[in-house]
């Protein structure tokens, strides 16, 4: 087991769809790690920011596009994704001709600042 899937109810990799497949960077998995922390430590409701990882999931597979565009990284388009219950953004590219999406980063939007990726 995985020390993300140890901290959260989800596993390292997300669960494959027919379409698309996420997978998450190191730096990505640190990040959940920490934050999953933060949320278990200091949270009244500690399960929020698992949840809103799940429920991006769900989204995501099925309409990769839709979150904001923000930059272009390495000639890859970097989109953005709010996880509303736990204000974080969740950044990612959608890689079609492969059929994955790559979560590159997972940042806090109250932070006032964005990720270095």
């Amino acid at each position: 087991m995985t020390r993300l899937a140890a901290l959260c109810p989800f596993p390292r990799y997300w669960r494959s769809s027919e379409r698309n497949r996420e997978d998450f960077t190191r730096r990505a998995e640190l990040q959940v790690i920490r934050i999953q922390k933060r949320w278990q430590r200091d949270a009244d409701y500690k399960d929020t920011f698992a949840k809103d990882l799940i429920d991006a999931e769900t989204h995501l597979v099925t309409m990769p596009d839709s979150g904001t565009q923000w930059q272009i990284q390495q000639g890859r388009l970097i989109r953005r994704w709010l996880l509303s219950k736990s204000k974080c953004f969740l950044y990612y590219q959608h890689q079609a001709e492969r059929e994955r999406i790559l979560v590159v980063a997972i940042w806090d939007c109250r932070r006032g600042t964005e990720p270095k990726l």
